[in-house]
């Protein structure tokens, strides 16, 4: 296919959101976008001012602020009002969204990206305004033109729960920081180790402490785990605080312990102490920790459904995410069988080297290109 030159109007508000889910799918994928060519433009439209991009990109980057409310509840009115007009003064050729945004009265081709349809699929593990927004967002995710699922069960729920043709819906996995990648360093583990008081094994879990995260089971799991123990083994949490508090995970006993905020380092460093990762999620799109966990060395016990075993593929040990039972005897099968762990540790090694941020560009460009053409009734080639 030739290459075009053309611009590429992108939903950057999630740029200012907290370290983890869609900022980081954003960061990486603009990254990698801008080391991919020399003929693409961007142009970035946020709400409120954006952090200076390098010198190296300043000429195809363009950062709109267009102002309005940062409450949430206000999202749709700039969704529908202000992105709209500043889309079509801005010129873009091909409109982008990292979060399923269709604006209303879009003039050029658009391609969104799905995560997940979690708020649709379970109702009771989302809060009710983030359910009523979404809904909201993805009645119109029909309207694009192209639709990114970030693993073949989101694309498999997109299929079942919106009224789209397949054919418009394509596979585009996440790839796993360049960070994450490298090896950490005894000393850097040792360090780390006495910073927080972690001797010997110990479990760790990832995530927001919400409903969806399904911690209450691993919680369960551990407490029957360590009844017969002299040494109960440790489980760390690393994690904000979301919605549907369900008690203080901590006061299930004191080898329960919550370590935050850690950067991306420490994490890296955490992830290659830990013994066992716990993955217990009753819903992901996609799940980074569970690559950053593979990549960093630990072994991994997660749950059997949605994109959970697309991602892990035989690097882990699966298991009913509701099962207290079967998650007691895992994680004791993992804390006692050094062999099993080392075994999924070096298959995990190869497995997160099938996710990487410039395939991800790679493909998500050559869909923006056939999506133009397809508009313009241009020859592919």
């Amino acid at each position: 296919m030739q290459d075009v030159a053309f611009r590429v109007g992108v939903d950057a508000r999630p740029l200012h959101e907290p370290p983890c889910g869609i900022r980081r799918y954003l960061q990486n994928l603009l990254r990698a976008l801008l080391k991919l060519d020399n003929a693409t433009g961007y142009v970035l439209f946020t709400n409120r001012p954006l952090p200076e991009l390098s010198a190296n990109n300043e000429e195809r980057v363009q950062i709109s602020t267009l102002g309005g409310s940062r409450q949430a509840l206000m999202r749709p009115w700039w969704e529908v009002l202000t992105l709209p007009r500043a889309i079509r003064k801005s010129s873009v050729d091909l409109f982008f969204s990292p979060m399923g945004i269709v604006p209303a009265r879009c003039l050029v081709p658009s391609v969104v990206t799905v995560h997940d349809l979690a708020f649709m699929k379970y109702s009771g593990i989302q809060p009710w305004n983030y359910r009523m927004y979404w809904n909201w967002v993805m009645k119109r995710v029909p309207n694009a033109d192209a639709i990114i699922a970030v693993s073949h069960s989101t694309k498999s729920d997109i299929e079942q729960l919106l009224p789209v043709q397949p054919e418009r819906v394509h596979v585009i996995w996440e790839g796993l920081d360049e960070s994450f990648r490298s090896p950490t360093t005894h000393e850097e583990r040792q360090s780390l180790r006495i910073k927080y008081g972690l001797k010997g094994d110990f479990v760790l879990f990832v995530g927001t402490r919400e409903p969806r995260k399904n911690l209450n089971t691993l919680v369960k799991a551990m407490s029957v785990l360590n009844e017969t123990r002299t040494d109960p083994v440790p489980l760390i949490l690393v994690g904000p605080e979301g919605w549907g508090n369900q008690g203080d995970p901590q006061e299930s006993g004191t080898w329960v312990r919550v370590l935050q905020p850690l950067s991306d380092g420490e994490l890296k460093t955490l992830y290659s102490c830990a013994t066992v990762f716990a993955f217990p999620s009753l819903y992901e799109g996609f799940g980074l920790p569970l690559l950053e966990a593979m990549s960093c060395g630990a072994a991994v016990i997660a749950s059997n459904v949605a994109s959970i075993p697309e991602l892990a593929g035989d690097s882990a040990l699966l298991v009913n995410p509701t099962d207290v039972a079967e998650w007691t005897r895992g994680l004791a099968l993992l804390l006692k069988d050094g062999q099993l762990r080392s075994s999924l540790v070096q298959k995990g090694h190869s497995q997160v080297e099938r996710f990487a941020w410039s395939t991800a560009a790679k493909l998500t460009h050559d869909l923006f290109v056939r999506t133009l053409c397809q508009t313009r009734s241009c020859e592919q080639q």
